[in-house]
């Protein structure tokens, strides 16, 4: 037999011309973005705002060629042939061509990308076969196909083992790569989870959690516009870590992203290690709990609250303060944002308590009018009439502004000072910082430190906080805490369920 009657040979020599072919447009893509970049960077901007302008669409073509030329490894991978002929090729981006009526290739990201992960022979998602592609550089040197609906091979088809059986035996090369081309059904559901909350990658050592994770960062950016203008943060364990897998979003065409360890987004450094046991300690569920323990203890945890308004004072009992306290902390998450409602809870208590003092000193004052003249007031003015009428009453003449009332004690500095005395701002930092040199606290709060004898060093501690108590969640506030919130805060929870979700990765490196 020929080499040119070998089904290999002929299958290797037509997806060869394929490819070929791709990375030719591929290149007439890239130089026509260079060019256009070109033209706009010398465009000439008679305002600040077309400067603007153009720095804008240069920035845009940029990523436009970073994403393109990041795409030029491996740039197509696959090929799925519907039962009816129809056949797709599987790569990193999408190509298009307007003449054309199908896509030159399809982004792996893309629901028509979907069977070919997906398909198997009890579902074979209308597919008939599924070909692997193995490229060295940009040319075809193999290629491997599954029959899934049930038909026999015919001289068009190249079965064989599949290229997860190649990825396993290939050379290790230091730097973790895309695994696009073997996702396996399992891991292709989580990078295309529809969840839009926070997803956890779980599992053994080696099992793909972190390639995983990445690609479903990939697949959140593109999938995901709001995502894609904000860009993904990737945190690592440490440089090395980020160097090893710091190749995988741009294979994937994905630039925008930012990688970073715990120390650089916290702004410290160390030069010390921190002995198993207290690095073990740091960062365990102990520490969590021990610090949102003492957070709360600068939540007001007891005592009334007073506050002169004009020549008067007005005291809260602890009780009503507990209720703002308790309201407070449901209503959002972090210890200062919730310190702002409790004060606004306060203060919408303190003048409800002004109104009620006030009715209750004017209903005396009618009621020793009418024991030394004989007169009724309410009857004078008509508004027992009114309300016999059933006319809604207008008020009376002695209202008080409550809005304008409530908007001075929130600013008047000495309601601040009171509020500090029982809900103070805090600085992150200070806090781990407080714990951590206290010997009685330690010994309350982690008794694990403080029975090792050796107290955990806080300079060693990288502390990159938000202000708020782990593990706390935004819940419904009292009424008139949300009515204080309406704006900026109201608009944050709407849009908070339109979040696209992002993945978190387990804790070794080696996944």
């Amino acid at each position: 037999m020929s080499k040119t009657n070998d089904p290999a040979v002929r299958a290797v020599e037509s997806e060869r011309d394929y490819v070929s072919s791709l990375h030719e447009f591929l290149a007439e893509r890239i130089s026509e973005a260079r060019v256009h970049r070109a033209s706009v960077l010398k465009a000439p901007a008679d305002s600040a705002g077309e400067a603007y302008e153009r720095e804008i669409a240069a920035e845009r073509l940029a990523k436009e060629i970073g994403r393109l030329e990041g795409a030029e490894k491996g740039l197509v991978f696959g090929r799925i042939d519907w039962t009816d002929g129809t056949a797709l090729r599987i790569g990193r981006i999408g190509l298009y061509r307007e003449e054309d009526d199908l896509p030159l290739l399809v982004d792996w990201r893309a629901n028509a990308a979907r069977p070919f992960y997906e398909a198997t022979p009890v579902h074979p998602m209308d597919l008939r076969r599924r070909r692997h592609l193995r490229i060295e550089e940009r040319t075809v040197v193999s290629v491997s196909d599954e029959l899934l609906d049930g038909t026999a091979p015919t001289d068009e088809d190249v079965v064989g083992d599949g290229p997860l059986t190649e990825a396993l035996s290939a050379r290790r090369t230091g730097r973790m790569h895309a695994a696009v081309a073997t996702l396996q059904a399992e891991q292709d559901e989580i990078v295309r989870s529809a969840h839009r909350g926070v997803t956890v990658v779980q599992g053994g050592p080696g099992t793909g959690k972190t390639v995983v994770a990445l690609h479903r960062a990939a697949y959140v950016l593109y999938a995901f516009p709001r995502a894609a203008e904000e860009g993904v943060l990737v945190v690592g364990p440490n440089a090395r870590f980020l160097d090893y897998i710091s190749q995988v979003l741009p294979s994937l065409g994905e630039n925008d992203v930012v990688l970073a360890t715990c120390r650089e987004l916290a702004g410290v450094s160390t030069d010390t290690v921190d002995r198993f046991d207290a690095a073990r300690l740091k960062g365990s569920s102990d520490l969590a709990e021990a610090l949102a323990g003492l957070l709360r203890e600068h939540q007001a945890p007891a005592g009334d609250f007073t506050v002169r308004v004009g020549q008067e004072l007005v005291r809260l009992s602890g009780e009503e303060v507990a209720t703002a306290r308790d309201a407070a902390v449901a209503a959002v998450p972090g210890h200062n944002a919730a310190r702002r409602v409790f004060k606004e809870l306060l203060v919408d208590a303190v003048t409800d308590a002004m109104q009620r003092d006030m009715g209750d000193v004017l209903e005396q004052i009618d009621a020793d009018t009418e024991a030394m003249t004989g007169l009724d007031l309410d009857r004078f003015t008509g508004a027992a009439q009114r309300r016999a009428e059933g006319v809604a009453d207008s008020g009376p003449v002695h209202e008080l502004d409550l809005d304008a009332i409530r908007a001075d004690l929130l600013d008047d500095a000495g309601v601040d000072r009171a509020v500090e005395v029982l809900w103070p701002r805090l600085v992150p930092g200070d806090l781990v910082k407080a714990l951590l040199t206290n010997a009685g606290a330690l010994a309350g709060r982690l008794p694990r430190a403080a029975r090792s004898g050796r107290p955990v060093d806080r300079r060693r501690c990288a502390v990159a906080g938000r202000g708020g108590e782990p593990g706390r969640r935004p819940a419904r506030a009292d009424v008139r805490a949300r009515r204080r919130r309406r704006g900026a805060g109201a608009d944050r929870h709407a849009v908070a369920d339109d979040r696209p979700p992002m993945p978190v990765a387990g804790d070794d490196a080696g996944g």
